[in-house]
């Protein structure tokens, strides 16, 4: 502020081009705090935390998603591994009730795998 006695009124520097676009300006009147009621700029202030509020969820619900499509896809690849196990195992000659026993999963389950492997 030491030189502020040297500037003169023509050292002003021009906005840019596009700040005369009529939609900016009135853009910028709407969005002018100082000429806002109390009331205006309170709900102005309302309006853009739940804007943030909203973002944020956003956010949230995206990451949550993508956490879930990669728990969904490593349930896919450790079912695969099981029954391919199990199907390893009934090669070698391994009773179902040893693989249901061994790999602590059902009977059920390991006949099922074991019918659709011999159907195919």
């Amino acid at each position: 502020m030491k030189v502020t006695h040297t500037l003169k009124e023509t050292n002003t520097s021009a906005p840019p081009e596009y700040w005369s676009e009529e939609w900016i300006q009135e853009a910028i009147k709407e969005l002018d705090l100082r000429n806002m009621t109390p009331m205006e700029r309170e709900y102005a202030a309302r309006q853009i935390v739940k804007a943030v509020m909203y973002n944020t969820s956003m956010k949230e619900r995206e990451e949550a998603m993508r956490e879930r499509d990669e728990a969904v896809q490593k349930i896919d690849e450790l079912t695969k591994q099981r029954t391919a196990s199990i199907i390893n195992l009934l090669v070698i000659g391994m009773a179902p009730e040893q693989i249901s026993d061994a790999l602590d999963m059902p009977l059920s389950e390991v006949l099922k795998i074991k019918n659709e492997h011999e159907g195919s």
